[in-house]
């Protein structure tokens, strides 16, 4: 297997006036290539400050992060390169798509900073994207305004694929979408996953990750509790926090 994703011992604290709080304290795991890690936890517990910092939108305070062999850089257009193969799922799908460009210039807009694109080829390229996540080509000329809240986020997971990433990250992207959207989500995930495409979904739905996580981390507080295969997570908890999050369904 190769290595895809090698984090060592990540560190970040916030700091608000006088107060700080210690958002990820220590945190260490490795990726293979195709694989699907979960990382799990109630809100404040870490894990979305993680998927921001290997994404590049937060910087650590200190820790390092190996991507393909090489070591992420924080800023620059060093940084934007490095994470080209690289995409990064939100929870608010209106946040990633701009509301003054119609679908189709979004997923454009996704690909023209690291290569040319011609208008007719990409067009159809993007209707095609658009139809694996089940809408339709009429939808690239509507803007995110005239799309559902589920709608948004098809459109922003095709954004998303339309560079063909090696590495997708899944902040809480299921957790506004309906249980049948869900469903159709997830499904094509796991599609994803056996294409070759490596995947760190983010949740605070650990049944979710039965259905498509290889392995899990659990975090708590910014600090991993527990972590190993999905199976044997779920069916034998090591820790308390674990088997509250098992028991409630969380």
């Amino acid at each position: 297997m190769t290595k895809i994703l090698e984090i060592k011992n990540l560190n970040k604290t916030f700091k608000k006036a006088s107060e700080s709080t210690k958002a990820v304290s220590d945190f260490s795991c490795t990726m293979d290539e195709g694989e699907c890690i979960g990382i799990v936890g109630e809100s404040g517990s870490g894990k979305s400050t993680v998927a921001g910092i290997i994404a590049g939108f937060v910087k650590a305070d200190s820790g390092s992060i190996f991507y393909d062999g090489k070591e992420l850089v924080f800023k620059g257009k060093a940084a934007q390169l490095q994470r080209k193969s690289m995409q990064m799922i939100f929870q608010n799908p209106t946040s990633a798509l701009n509301p003054h460009m119609t679908i189709f210039e979004n997923l454009k807009e996704a690909v023209v900073y690291y290569e040319k694109v011609d208008k007719k080829a990409f067009y159809d390229e993007a209707a095609a994207e658009l139809q694996k996540m089940g809408l339709s080509s009429e939808y690239l000329d509507r803007y995110p305004k005239e799309l559902s809240g589920g709608e948004c986020q098809r459109a922003t997971i095709a954004r998303s694929l339309i560079g063909r990433p090696r590495l997708l990250i899944c902040d809480e992207i299921t957790s506004a979408l309906d249980v049948c959207v869900q469903a159709e989500i997830i499904r094509y995930l796991l599609e994803l996953k056996k294409s070759g495409i490596s995947i760190l979904f983010i949740t605070h739905d650990i049944t979710l990750t039965s259905q498509l996580c290889d392995r899990i981390i659990v975090m708590k507080e910014g600090k991993i509790v527990e972590s190993g295969f999905t199976k044997e997570i779920l069916e034998n908890p090591v820790s308390d926090y674990t088997r509250l999050l098992v028991s409630a369904g969380y």
